[in-house]
C-alpha cells in the first residue's frame, strides 16, 4: 500500500501510536544535540492532529469528534490531542461525547 492512498484517518492513529510507544534510541544516540525524544514525539503529534484535522475537512469517516466537537474549548482539544486515539476515546465516551 502506499502511503498516498492510505486513508488520513489510518495514517494519523499509526503516527500517533509510534509518537507514544516507540523508544526511539536512535534519536538519542545520534542526534541528541539536534533534536530530544520529546521534541519529535511532539512532531509526530503534530502531523498526527494536522492529518486528522484535514481528514475532518475532507469528510472522512471515523475523523476524531475532537476535530470537530464545538462543545469543547481549544484548551480542552489541546489537552486531549495529547492523548492517544484509543485514550482519547475512552475520555470522551466517559463524557458522552461520543458513543462508546
Amino acid at each position: 500500500m502506499k502511503i498516498t492512498s492510505m486513508p488520513k484517518v489510518t495514517l494519523s492513529e499509526m503516527l500517533g501510536f509510534i509518537a507514544e510507544n516507540e523508544r526511539f534510541s536512535s534519536v538519542e544516540k545520534h542526534l541528541r544535540d539536534s533534536f530530544t525524544v520529546p521534541q519529535v514525539r511532539g512532531a509526530l503529534r503534530e502531523l498526527a492532529d494536522g492529518l486528522m484535522k484535514e481528514a475532518a475537512s475532507d469528510g472522512e469517516p471515523d475523523a476524531h469528534v475532537l476535530c470537530t466537537d464545538t462543545e469543547l474549548s481549544s484548551r480542552a482539544r489541546d489537552i486531549i490531542s495529547s492523548l492517544t486515539p484509543a485514550e482519547e476515546q475512552k475520555l470522551l465516551a466517559a463524557f458522552g461525547l461520543v458513543s462508546k
